[in-house]
Formats: C-alpha cells, structure tokens, sequence
C-alpha cells in the first residue's frame, strides 16, 4: 500500500509539471509575443517561484504558530505553579489559629520566667557561696562588708554579689 501511494505521487507530480509546461507554452503563444529563450524560461519558472515563495510563507506562519503555543504553553505552566503556591499560602492563612498562637507563647513566657527565676536563684546562691569562702580565707573583708552595708540609704535593697576575676565585691540594686 505504501509502495502504491508513493508510485502515485510521483504520477500526480509529473502530470502538475507537465500541465503548468503546456500552460506555459500556450501563454507564450497566445500573448504573441514569440518565443525567446530568456522570457522562456522566465515564464516557466514564474508559476514554481510562486509556488515556492507561497509554501515557504505557509512554512513561516506555521513554525511561528507553534512557536506561540509552545511560549503559551511555557507561560500557562508557571501560572499554574504560581496558582499551586498561591493556594498552599491561602491554605496557610486558613489553618492559622490566633488562641491557639497566643497559648503557645503564653506558654512559652511561662517557661521562660521559670527559667530565669530558676537561674536567679542559682546565681544568687553561687555568689553566697563565693563570698562565703572569700571570707572565710580573708576574715577582713567581713569588716568591709560590714561597712558598706551600714552605709547604704534607708530603704533601699542592696546585696552583696561578687563578681569573677575581682578580689573585692560590688554592690547591684536588687529588686
């Protein structure tokens, strides 16, 4: 069948040359102005030009048609992930729950002052304990400490916190 359809082709093709020939031919004649051999072969060749120049236009437009459906297809893929991720984030904002937000932070604070009160306590603890074995190496810092404690104002609360890498203890307002 293939080999029927290709032999009939080529017979249909040959039949179109050789009718545009004696098309050709027959204007030469009827328009009278005889035959020369230059405006010849330019009238034969005149219709197959035209042809040519007709399929290569059709050519064109075709290969810039489906150029624009491959950019449309392109553009129409990333519209669709910008609507995929435009979803996920309305979706987000859908889930999201302002109590069940704020009980976590509360929560989170809570844990947070306990903690810091936990380590409060640990350090006031670590400095008694610092002071003392600083007074119980040197027993004349007692008489400073003495000292400075009956020289603060009335009313207010100073504590005793000695710090590292120091040989004397500083005052802090404690709260």
């Amino acid at each position: 069948m293939k080999r029927w359809t290709q032999r009939t082709w080529i017979k249909i093709i040959a039949v179109a040359l050789s009718l545009s020939l004696i098309a050709a031919a027959v204007a030469l004649v009827l328009s009278g102005t005889g035959v020369s051999w230059t405006g010849w072969a330019e009238t034969v060749s005149r219709p197959f030009s035209r042809l040519a120049a007709t399929v290569t236009g059709w050519a064109e437009q075709g290969a810039a048609y489906f150029q624009g459906v491959e950019a449309l297809q392109a553009e129409k893929a990333a519209l669709e992930k910008e609507v995929a991720q435009l979803q996920a984030a309305a979706a987000e904002i859908q889930a999201y729950d302002p109590a069940r937000e704020l009980q976590l932070l509360t929560q989170c604070h809570r844990q947070a002052r306990s903690y810091v009160d936990h380590l409060e306590t640990e350090w006031k603890e670590l400095a008694r304990h610092i002071l003392a074995q600083r007074l119980a190496a040197d027993p004349r810092q007692l008489s400073r400490l003495a000292a400075s404690q009956a020289a603060q104002p009335a009313g207010s609360h100073w504590e005793i916190i000695p710090y590292p890498h120091t040989t004397e203890p500083r005052k802090e307002n404690v709260p």
